[in-house]
């Protein structure tokens, strides 16, 4: 049977795993029904009807009356719930066998599994948020910065939804002139008032493109810096990697070729995480697995926002290892002589001389690594410094469809400079409100719910 909005839901809303607590949610019209079944009075006997949002401690029972557990229960009554609809929430002890146990009762009375998301999903659907605070949603779960984190609840608490109704709210004003010059041709009120609209409409293209500017550094404080550390065998790139974890994470052995795949961890520097990634070492082989992880190290190089590539202080360097670092951009590398602790004199001046910029370091004794930290955190501090709007964008959604809503602006206000017919401009700012209204939910499709709650947890 095909899954509907109007299916009453049930899911495990707390981790995999063994927990202090465990909770199981279920939403909608039978909600309650489900709670009045399988939650009963420690003492014996039905609670009767639940009073909203208050908590009950009670028994959990299977379907033949015996006892499975003895916890808390607390009906939510539809509109004042996550979902907005009727809610039951089981609080009991998080025992993996237990919950499964529990949650298959409810599920053989007919209620349905709920869908990854579903919970939020529904919550967007009957007017709790807009799409834009259900992405905070995942935001806020999958945070790994403060400033992560701060910038999830900001968004999930509207901060970012009314800036997007205040531009709205204005575009429709600047809109419902435009048409009135349309209707009444005669009045010229396009030449008379574009003036002020040109005003109106450069002060959202300034608010939108301070917006756009964060992408970046919100994509950083969300997901993390992608850090690959990129060399020859051997030169000390797993070795490096623990250092900067601060623990033994990759095997280190003297046999080249030891590490085929990537090793990807993260860690925090200064606050700001990083995805730490340990690569194949870059050399001629015939070994098939070993050419595999070599293409994958090269296509991380090429994905990376930053690139430690790593040379050995201890042998010459080959003129493939200069060519490979010439080709990564200065702006994302980071250049290691490594083994400094055995170096080989003059080495440093030669890497130098072709890249620039060289950080010496011993990732054996650790010599030196606090300084390419420093290096590390100027770096991303680079980038993130250019946030000039209290809220940041997170995800290639949002970024996309603000990018177009300021091309269709820019592009109205450049009808304007000119001077062109009112339905020239009118057409851009129905673009523009078109990309906005599409970014909070007001217009979207199936293809589009199915994309941001199937990166949710079932349960959530």
């Amino acid at each position: 049977m095909k899954a509907s909005v109007y299916d009453t839901i049930v899911a495990i809303a707390t981790p995999p795993g063994e927990g202090g607590i465990g909770v199981i949610r279920v939403s909608g019209e039978r909600a309650e029904a489900m709670g009045k079944k399988f939650f009963k009075k420690a003492e014996g006997g039905d609670f009767g009807e639940f009073q909203p949002r208050k908590a009950y401690l009670g028994r959990v029972i299977d379907r033949s009356g015996r006892e499975l557990d003895r916890g808390i229960g607390i009906f939510f009554k539809a509109p004042a719930s996550y979902t907005g609809e009727d809610v039951f929430e089981f609080q009991l002890h998080g025992s993996p066998l237990l919950l499964k146990k529990i949650l298959d009762e409810i599920l053989d009375e007919g209620v349905r599994l709920a869908e990854p998301g579903e919970f939020t999903k529904r919550a967007f659907l009957n007017g709790k948020i807009d799409l834009i605070q259900a992405e905070a949603v995942i935001d806020l779960i999958e945070s790994y910065s403060e400033k992560a984190l701060e910038n999830a609840v900001k968004v999930l608490e509207g901060e970012f939804s009314k800036k997007l109704w205040e531009v709205r709210k204005d575009l429709k004003e600047v809109l419902l002139h435009l048409e009135a010059a349309i209707d009444f041709p005669e009045e010229d009120l396009e030449l008379e008032d574009y003036p002020e609209l040109i005003k109106r409409v450069n002060g959202q293209v300034n608010l939108l493109s301070r917006l756009l500017e964060s992408y970046i550094p919100g994509r950083i404080f969300q997901y993390g810096l992608s850090v690959v550390i990129a060399g020859m065998p051997n030169v000390g790139k797993s070795k490096l990697l623990n250092r900067l974890l601060k623990r033994e994470r990759a095997i280190v052995s003297e046999v080249p070729g030891t590490t085929r795949d990537f090793i990807e961890e993260r860690t925090l520097i200064a606050g700001i995480p990083l995805r730490l990634t340990d690569t194949a070492g870059l050399r001629k082989t015939g070994d098939p697995v070993e050419k595999i992880g070599i293409d994958i190290t090269k296509k991380k190089i090429d994905e990376s926002d930053l690139v430690i590539f790593i040379f050995d202080l201890t042998r010459e360097p080959e003129e493939e290892e200069f060519r490979t670092c010439e080709k990564i951009p200065a702006q994302k590398r980071i250049i290691v002589a490594n083994k400094l602790d055995i170096e080989k004199k003059g080495l440093i001046k030669k890497i130098r001389s072709r890249c620039g910029d060289v950080a010496p370091i011993s990732a054996l004794t650790g010599e030196g690594v606090d300084e390419l930290e420093k290096e590390i955190r100027m770096r991303i501090q680079v980038l993130s410094s250019k946030v000039s709007s209290e809220i940041m964008l997170t995800s290639e959604r949002q970024y996309r469809l603000i990018r177009e809503a300021l091309s269709a602006l820019r592009r109205a206000l450049e009808e304007m400079k000119k001077n062109s017919p009112a339905e020239f401009v009118a057409l851009e700012v129905r673009a523009a409100l078109e990309r906005i209204g599409e970014l909070t939910g007001e217009f979207y499709s199936e293809e589009l719910l199915e994309e941001i709650f199937t990166r949710f947890c079932i349960g959530k």
